[in-house]
């Protein structure tokens, strides 16, 4: 019998850059060093890094 809860409860990460408008999420706890859209460093203004996490 399969389970009828959702296995999305795991933690995500999610990348946003202002430059190119583009994003990404991945399952897990992820740094990125550059942006995958624009090539730029992602500690700067334009990115934003986001955490999410199951209630």
């Amino acid at each position: 019998m399969k389970s009828r809860v959702s296995h999305q409860s795991a933690v995500r990460t999610r990348l946003s850059c202002e430059r190119t408008g583009g994003y990404n999420v991945k399952n897990g706890m992820y740094c990125y060093d550059w942006c995958p859209f624009c090539g730029h460093r992602t500690d700067g203004d334009d990115h934003d890094t986001l955490v999410i996490a199951p209630e």
